[in-house]
């Protein structure tokens, strides 16, 4: 017996208006769920071909839609067959909006995507007071009217024979049983206290994943897919950066807001560039995008790219803003306009990496995309990043360098070999414009040039062959690549080793100015920004250029300190802890972030791009660069690489590099200097493998050391007071030469600095200045002129003796020893005294102490020494404590009558006194 089912007449709007309405107070359970779904799939046609009271359908699309996605636990098994075609009409009603929007519409495109976003994932999306607000409007807006009924009422008969037929609708029954068993739950609502109690948690889960999945399908089968990317594409503003990357990849330049008129321009549209780029980074976050079709992946990129240039192009324009603005007083209404702008200015640059880099993962991720499309997009990302960072950060306004021919494979470079006479950046011009923004930019064009990297490192070491002069101009996605050609086409767009070296100085820079702001020292003056002029006098003194060694190096020679000689100057591998740990911020996911005040979502990485007072991240940037640049050029296995690197290094770099080192220097000796550790020790491994493997070239070379004030070929005095990372630079240059030289000559240079050295000790000594007192000698640089003096020849030890006897003489003889402070004659008696007694061999415990003091893992960051128990971590020299702790006791009275403070060392050059009780240290 056929079973008959009587029709259920058309639910009223206003039944599941009233629904909707009580939404905005409780959440709607199953059943009332159950009758907003009927009446969307009874009033589909309606929906779907409506030509007034668009106001209406609209909202209530977007509202069902809601409050579905919230309750997508409430529905049964029995229900959710209807549900789910209830979804399929609300995406249809959707996607017909999306494609053709209306402005005079109280829902933005944005907004709409949320919806569709959250009913597709069954993760609500929106704001309560967008909920709110749209409830109030759809309250006030016409109800469309009810349709005429065109059929009688059903007889009393009729009804009472309805009445009698059996419940249940077993082809309903059918339907639901083709769902996987673990989504079949029972039927009827059930809350969440429930759910647990009855152990259905993991059913929950499943029914989620089923409901994902069966809406995916849906937009699948409608077209959801093209239909987004059609949609993107017509976006304006975004259409307008689709045209500038066009224009770009074709060889035209970058164009970024230069001027206050250009930026406050593009700033008066940052809420509507926020709005269209959060549509594709909701897009984005939708498993959707599959099969990635030539034509697909073409236009994602297209998309992601302009994403990317709204990024760079905003971050520009509030760059110039800073710089040419002043700061609003706090609580003003400009103030707060600023936090907005700054808000929606890092919102941007956020979602446009998040956008690209989701674009890379869904490549890398794809079956029908290939492995050389990842690396194309990841060169791509580099290319825009870094050349617009090389505009932002001020190098293009920078004196034009010269272009040198790469000696293998014929490649231009971005600096010159030989050294300029253009005058270094003052230290004032490190940090303009470097602030949280340009750090999470910089950032990640660091992780994908780490990438390409790599993918040369492998592909040279595989082939075993020099690369090739690349005949590519531009960068295409579909284009098979080498990895060597995605370098060259980067290095040919934007000066790579200049653009490095700028920022970890801008960061450095910028990091030591937070640090002092954040101890309180507001009107200190900031490290290494002190006046221009005083950087270019001080700090980079011109050197004059001399001729290469000629000598060539003997393997077989063997040096006075033997083997642990070549053990200093060797290249050393890289420390663990300096490994990167740089991680790209992950592909957004299905769950909302967190939501601003205007109801679009936010992400959780902004504070990250906002937050200006964290000199932790500036100094872990500079760390990474530095690391970056020791890894893959000067330390590279890739000998183009190498010599790219070499032939790209400038007088200018190597200047900004002086300053660094030097303030390093100053700073080290601060008892809080702690948050330095790991760029010095970076810092020094750096130096480390730049003079010994030859990478730096001879002239720059000299001038580095003319920038740190050690250059030994010059006239004039010595000084006194070196530290470590000067020291360093100073050892290893000079090691490098003696072991060019051999045994068999003598190091010019080190009888040049021992003569200087001299000289400057006797005119300290007679001359009557006696604050010039405080320039002290310290015993990491004493100890290592001595092991140098052990390397000459006999002849020029001699030679060494007399002019320190000579001058010891001079002193005697200018009858001022009475009235000035015998501190440098100390020295040099010190310095005569070990003469004495240690001319010809040389003892054992100096080289102990030169290890330890200049080469050990905590001064030197190169040479791990070992057997080093937890009290002898200090640094290692013959003390005298005894006179230490009597000068510390009448240290006011030396300062009072001297007027200068003084806090010298009281040490010996020789071991003949440890047996008199004196300690090492």
């Amino acid at each position: 017996m056929a079973s008959t089912r009587r029709e259920s007449p058309t639910p009223p709007w206003s039944a599941a208006l009233r629904l909707l309405e009580a939404g905005c107070f409780a959440p709607i359970r199953g059943k009332q769920l159950l009758a907003i779904t009927k009446t969307i799939v009874a009033r589909k046609d309606e929906m779907l071909s409506h030509e007034k009271n668009d106001t209406f359908y609209l909202l209530f699309a977007v509202l069902a839609s809601h409050h579905i996605s919230c309750g997508i636990n409430e529905f049964g098994r029995l229900s959710l067959p209807a549900v789910l075609h209830a979804n399929q009409v609300l995406f249809k009603f959707l996607l017909k909006s999306l494609l053709s929007p209306d402005t005079t519409l109280p829902v933005s495109q944005l907004q709409l995507v949320l919806v569709l976003r959250g009913l597709c994932t069954g993760v609500p999306m929106l704001a309560q007071h967008m909920v709110t607000s749209w409830t109030d409007k759809i309250k006030a807006s016409s109800i469309p009217q009810e349709p005429t009924p065109t059929k009688d009422p059903p007889s009393q008969a009729d009804a009472e024979k309805a009445e009698v037929v059996p419940s249940g609708d077993l082809l309903e029954e059918l339907t639901v049983s083709s769902l996987p068993p673990e989504c079949q739950t029972e039927d009827g609502a059930m809350d969440q206290g429930e759910a647990e109690a009855s152990g259905s948690a993991t059913a929950g889960s499943n029914l989620a994943k089923y409901w994902m999945s069966a809406n995916i399908s849906s937009l699948s089968e409608l077209g959801a897919t093209d239909t987004l990317l059609q949609m993107c594409c017509r976006l304006p503003q975004l259409q307008r950066f689709m045209d500038h990357h066009s224009q770009l990849l074709s060889g035209q330049l970058q164009l970024l807001p230069t001027s206050g008129r250009d930026a406050a321009a593009l700033r008066q549209s940052l809420k509507v560039l926020t709005d269209e780029i959060g549509v594709v980074w909701h897009l984005m976050s939708l498993p959707i995008l599959e099969p990635l079709t030539p034509d697909r992946v073409d236009t994602l990129t297209k998309i992601s790219c302009a994403c990317l240039h709204v990024g760079l192009a905003v971050t520009a324009a509030h760059t110039v803003t800073c710089s040419a603005a002043s700061t609003p007083a706090k609580g003003s209404t400009s103030h707060h306009l600023e936090e907005d702008h700054l808000h929606y200015t890092a919102s941007i640059v956020q979602m446009s990496l998040d956008v690209f880099d989701s674009l890379s993962a869904l490549l890398q991720n794809s079956v029908r995309a290939n492995g050389m499309m990842v690396q194309n997009i990841r060169l791509l990302e580099a290319w825009c990043i870094l050349g617009a960072l090389h505009t932002v950060m001020g190098l293009s306004s920078a004196v034009a360098v010269e272009k040198a021919k790469d000696p293998v494979a014929g490649r231009k470079s971005d600096g010159p070999a030989k050294t300029t006479t253009t005058r270094p950046l003052s230290g004032k011009g490190y940090q303009v414009g470097m602030d949280g923004l340009i750090v999470a930019l910089a950032s990640h064009g660091l992780s994908q040039l780490k990438s390409l990297f790599d993918d040369f490192h492998l592909e040279y070491r595989s082939q075993k062959t020099s690369p090739q002069l690349s005949q590519y101009q531009k960068v295409d996605i579909s284009t098979r690549y080498t990895a060597w050609e995605r370098i060259q086409l980067l290095t040919d767009h934007v000066p790579l080793v200049s653009l490095l070296f700028h920022i970890f100085t801008s960061a450095y820079k910028k990091a030591c100015i937070l640090q002092r702001q954040r101890k309180g020292s507001l009107s200190s003056e900031p490290v290494g920004s002190s006046d221009s002029n005083t950087f270019y006098e001080d700090d980079f003194s011109s050197s004059e250029q001399s001729s290469e060694e000629d000598e060539e190096d003997d393997d077989d020679s063997e040096l006075i300190l033997g083997h642990w000689f070549e053990e200093t100057i060797s290249p050393q591998q890289e420390d663990d802890t300096t490994q990167d740990t740089n991680v790209p911020s992950p592909v957004p996911d299905g769950t909302p972030r967190r939501q601003d005040l205007k109801g679009v979502a936010s992400l959780d990485a902004v504070k990250l791009a906002t937050d200006r007072s964290d000199p932790e991240t500036l100094l872990s940037l500079a760390t990474e660069v530095l690391t970056f640049i020791t890894t893959y050029l000067v330390n590279s296995s890739c000998l183009p690489a190498k010599q790219y690197f070499s032939a790209s290094l400038s007088d200018q770099q190597m200047a900004a590099v002086a300053i660094v080192i030097k303030d390093l220097d100053k700073e080290c000796t601060d008892t809080e200097a702690w948050w330095l550790q790991g760029l010095s020790s970076t810092l020094l491994w750096f130096l480390h493998q730049l003079l010994v493997t030859d990478v730096l070239p001879a002239p720059v070379q000299v001038n580095l050391l003319s920038h740190l004030g050690v250059s030994p070929r010059e006239a004039g005095s010595w000084p006194l007071q070196l530290k470590p990372h000067c020291l360093a630079v100073l050892t290893r240059h000079l090691l490098l030469q003696q072991r060019k030289l051999g045994t068999a000559a003598d190091n010019s240079d080190v009888l040049n600095i021992w003569e200087r050295f001299i000289d400057t000790l006797k005119n300290k000594s007679v001359s009557q200045d006696t604050a010039a007192d405080t320039d002290d000698l310290n015993v990491e640089h004493l100890q290592l002129l001595l092991m140098l003096f052990h390397n000459l020849s006999c002849n020029n030890r001699r030679k060494v003796l007399v002019h320190t006897a000579s001058a010891l003489i001079a002193v005697a003889n200018a009858g001022n020893l009475q009235t000035s402070m015998p501190l440098t004659l100390s020295r040099l008696v010190l310095v005569f005294d070990y003469f004495i007694h240690n001319f010809s061999e040389v003892p054992g415990y100096l080289v102990d102490q030169v290890r330890r003091n200049l080469f050990s893992g905590q001064y030197g960051g190169v040479i791990k020494t070992t057997h080093l128990d937890d009290e002898s971590k200090a640094k290692m020299w013959f003390t005298f404590s005894d006179c230490e702790t009597n000068y510390r006791k009448n240290v006011h009275m030396v300062e009072s009558n001297t007027g200068s403070s003084l806090n010298p060392k009281f040490y010996d050059c020789s071991r003949r006194y440890l047996d008199q009780g004196h300690p090492l240290y």
